[in-house]
């Protein structure tokens, strides 16, 4: 995932004062999702969008439902992850629907 994100060129987009602060936030993120597990698994569920900090941890490889289990965080975990399996089911649904009156409609 980080080697994607380094194939978009900062360069381009990101001016040089700036450099040092996306290389700490690339670097802090890469470390918490691997050696402090438990502490951005909480970040992750304590933000305004836990159910996409959660598919973020997923896409950088951590394994956040064996990991929450470790630490006793498996149940809000799932919550979250459902619950953004439901919105994508909803979403999903919606479009059938609409494509359903279109066709009684014709």
């Amino acid at each position: 995932f980080f080697l994607q994100l380094f194939r978009i060129n900062p360069k381009g987009w990101l001016p040089k004062d700036r450099w040092g602060e996306l290389n700490a936030l690339f670097v802090g993120f890469g470390q918490e999702s691997q050696q402090q597990k438990e502490k951005i698994l909480k970040k992750a569920l304590a933000c305004s969008r836990p159910s996409d900090a959660l598919k973020l941890l997923k896409k950088v490889g951590m394994d956040v439902k064996k990991e929450g289990e470790k630490y006793g965080l498996y149940a809000e975990i799932e919550i979250h992850l459902n619950r953004n399996k439901n919105s994508a089911t909803s979403k999903e649904e919606q479009s059938i629907d609409v494509k359903h009156d279109e066709e009684a409609t014709d």
